[in-house]
């Protein structure tokens, strides 16, 4: 072994590892499956060397070792390299990279604490790890290699490690950022699509209880969202997770769209689609936007002398109408500044263009 022997400890040696593993990457990026089956097998050498096994063979190394941050820096790359090699999916790959006992790898990464790591880190190892078991599901047609993952991974060890990232993801941390706290719920979310995903394909009822015991499963089920395409004849299903803003969006503009887009020709449809996406985007933001403002603004705690039940009735209602309420409330203040001003120019006596400012107020929330 290379790492016990010490030749992976300088510095400049881990750099040159992570480069050779991000160039294999990038020569797979955009599932190019031609250079993906090149580089498990070279026909037109007369000797031919499996790259994806060897990169699994670095990954055990790496994950046996104690690791620190530099190593672990390392073995994210070699993840994230693997997960190129299987995208798109290339089938061989894929298979390669089962029998080659990765799940097994995998486990010490969700069971070893890493001490001596930067949390941050071993965070971002577990994800990619997971991303790497992901693209081993991606368009499976068959239970064989989702078998063989849940037979070979340590599904009380994954488990544990959910229930503890859930809980840490649902709770928001003293000074955590919105976005270290969208990134957690990230890869809690993506662990949890794993799971989900070979619970689908083998009923095994050990993933069902992990999935029952984890922290806010409920929440995240409602985040889990899917589509279906069609590809070589089957049809495929792919999760993916809700975007926050997604809730806003009103049916009535579902049902608009449903009714107004071109259907001229599938190309016109989805020129149509992509064209009108930017206007739903917007009024997703703009709704989660006045959302969030309202949950500020409206106290969860009644005032005194408020009844409990009713204020926190209307506060919900309100907080869940959301842009009605402010397009509303922009409506009626631009109404009674018009109001104000046309009563103050008949008792004071016209000036300059005074009902234009009220004009302007009013539809200021159109602009």
């Amino acid at each position: 072994s290379v790492l016990h022997e010490g030749v992976l400890d300088p510095r400049h040696e881990i750099v040159e590892m992570e480069k050779l593993l991000r160039l294999l990457q990038l020569f797979c990026e955009g599932h190019h499956l031609t250079f993906q089956n090149y580089i498990r097998e070279q026909a037109d050498n007369w000797r031919s060397f499996n790259t994806v096994t060897e990169v699994a063979a670095l990954v055990h190394e790496l994950v046996i070792f104690n690791m620190t941050d530099d190593h672990i820096q390392t073995c994210i790359q070699a993840f994230e390299t693997l997960s190129e090699f299987c995208q798109g999916p290339c089938v061989e790959n894929q298979r390669t990279l089962v029998w080659a006992n990765i799940c097994t790898d995998v486990n010490q990464v969700f069971t070893v604490k890493y001490r001596d790591c930067d949390p941050n880190k071993v965070d971002r190892l577990r994800n990619t790890a997971t991303g790497t078991l992901l693209s081993l599901l991606e368009a499976t047609h068959s239970n064989v290699l989702p078998l063989q993952m849940v037979k070979d991974l340590n599904l009380e060890a994954i488990g544990n490690c959910l229930g503890k990232m859930a809980e840490a993801a649902t709770t928001k941390a003293e000074g955590s950022s919105v976005e270290d706290q969208e990134e957690h719920v990230a890869n809690v979310f993506n662990l949890f699509i794993l799971l989900h995903m070979l619970e689908y394909w083998t009923h095994d009822p050990r993933i069902v209880e992990v999935l029952r015991n984890m922290p806010g499963v409920e929440t995240f089920r409602s985040m889990l969202g899917s589509i279906e395409i069609a590809r070589d004849n089957c049809v495929e299903k792919l999760y993916f997770c809700r975007p926050s803003t997604s809730a806003m969006l009103t049916k009535e503009k579902r049902e608009a769209f449903l009714t107004e887009v071109n259907r001229e020709s599938a190309l016109a449809k989805l020129t149509d689609f992509y064209r009108q996406s930017e206007t739903f985007i917007a009024e997703m933001e703009f709704a989660s936007m006045a959302k969030a403002a309202l949950e500020e603004y409206l106290p969860a705690v009644p005032p005194a002398g408020v009844p409990a039940k009713l204020y926190s009735a209307v506060r919900e209602n309100l907080i869940s109408r959301g842009i009605p309420v402010c397009e509303t409330a922009m409506v009626t203040l631009g109404l009674l500044i018009n109001i104000f001003l046309n009563v103050r120019e008949l008792l004071l006596g016209p000036e300059e263009h005074p009902s234009a400012v009220g004009v302007l107020l009013s539809g200021a929330y159109l602009v």
